[in-house]
């Protein structure tokens, strides 16, 4: 297992702001209560979830959205070669998960 797999500071601030920003639209849109934060490393993977219980999110208008906050971590996703994904929770509410590569994270 990794001590510290984030050998960067700007690719910290870069995650810091992404948590930042999924907890932020889900406090502003989502009309919740709940809100999980899950922050794991995995054999290949820096993952951060936000789960939240509240109305969930029209899939089709986020993939289309042109929202600065979407757009950013979509950009970011891209820049750190990860993966970024938005999906409905069938219990209500919203689970945003983002996927970086640890070696991305280990070489940039």
């Amino acid at each position: 297992m990794h001590e510290n797999p984030i050998q960067n500071k700007i690719i910290e601030l870069k995650l810091y702001r992404i948590a930042q920003e999924l907890i932020n639209n889900a406090l502003k849109h989502a009309n919740c209560t709940v809100i999980n934060i899950d922050i794991s490393i995995n054999e290949n993977e820096f993952i951060i979830s936000v789960r939240d219980n509240g109305i969930g999110i029209n899939l089709t208008q986020a993939e289309k959205s042109k929202s600065l906050g979407l757009e950013n971590i979509r950009a970011q996703m891209d820049f750190l070669g990860g993966k970024f994904n938005l999906i409905n929770v069938s219990e209500g509410g919203t689970n945003a998960i983002v996927f970086v590569p640890l070696e991305k994270m280990l070489v940039l």
